[in-house]
């Protein structure tokens, strides 16, 4: 596989992820450490990126990959990492997420809002109030899910979907709690 220039990290960095290259002991450990360093420092910087930036160099920054970059399929396009962001969003705050006593997925939906309201609001001058939603139910708690919920009706449609597709519940319910949404306004975008 071709290198890249050196980001967030080096080359060796890289390939010490993965399982490429091999340390040990005190170089090990210095090696981890400049890593934790680098993924926390870069975070910054794509933050100063992001709010002092000019827009339109940010746009030419993701039309293409640079000069020497590999491409798909050896690296996907930084526009299909950036995912990726979001599975480290929430990995960075997911005791928090799991201890608050709150729906797991609120603080993603939190962080999720405040950054399209920078973006919307203060970047590209939009007046826009953002509202994100984050289900999740984690694979294994669907069929408790189905069992303890009183009304289908209370459960976001990606819940709704997942006990469906998995026969939990009939499409006959899936369909009532539905348009009971509907007519709740719950549906309303």
């Amino acid at each position: 596989m071709a290198e890249r220039d050196a980001a967030l990290l080096t080359n060796a960095q890289r390939a010490y992820i993965k399982g490429e290259k091999e340390y040990r002991g005190k170089v090990e450990q210095d090696m981890i450490r400049r890593i934790r360093a680098r993924l926390y420092n870069s975070m910054l910087d794509l933050s100063l990126a992001v709010r002092e930036f000019p827009l339109d160099e940010i746009d030419t920054a993701f039309e293409s990959p640079p000069p020497g970059t590999p491409g798909p399929p050896e690296q996907p396009h930084a526009t299909e990492a950036m995912s990726d962001f979001f599975a480290l969003k929430y990995l960075v705050h997911r005791d928090i997420e799991l201890e608050s006593g709150q729906t797991e997925g609120w603080r993603l939906a939190m962080d999720a809002e405040d950054g399209l309201e920078l973006a919307l609001n203060d970047l590209l001058g939009v007046n826009a109030t953002v509202s994100v939603d984050v289900d999740i139910t984690r694979r294994g708690r669907l069929e408790n899910l189905a069992e303890e919920t009183d009304d289908y009706a209370d459960l976001s449609l990606d819940q709704l979907e997942a006990l469906r597709q998995n026969e939990y519940i009939a499409p006959s319910d899936y369909a009532e709690a539905f348009l009971t949404k509907d007519k709740r306004g719950d549906l309303d975008v």
